[in-house]
């Protein structure tokens, strides 16, 4: 009795932990993502390009999805004092697919669609085989 109980708890915090994981993965493209200035989004893309605009107030890191600057169609954005705080390195994303999380926004006056990062939440690496 108590091992088959055991069995159903285990497989009851699995079937829990999967539908929870399908939940928090539900993810749109980049592009999908450009298009939704003001909404909170999760989009899975991958890291073309890493840019540290040192001149730049606040000293942004730009993560380029999907394309080079200026033919990709939105940035993340990672200012110098979270990069610290948080402790992010932004060339280790560079090449790889990420899952990011965070309201759409245009960053200054650039009429480019971005999500700014202000905690490690945010950012996901993803292994893609």
């Amino acid at each position: 009795m108590k091992t088959n109980f055991l069995i159903l708890a285990l497989i009851f915090s699995c079937f829990t932990q999967l539908v929870i994981g399908q939940i928090q993965t539900d993810t749109i493209t980049a592009e999908e993502a450009a298009q939704l200035i003001g909404e909170q989004v999760t989009i899975k893309a991958k890291v073309v390009s890493v840019f540290y605009a040192k001149s730049s107030s606040g000293g942004p890191t730009f993560l380029n999805l999907d394309k080079k600057f200026p033919d990709n169609p939105i940035a993340v954005v990672i200012f110098e004092k979270e990069l610290k705080k948080l402790k992010l390195n932004t060339q280790l994303y560079k090449g790889k697919t990420i899952i990011v999380t965070g309201k759409v926004g245009v960053y200054k006056d650039e009429n480019k669609p971005s999500i700014i990062i202000y905690s490690k939440d945010q950012i996901k690496v993803v292994n893609v085989q």
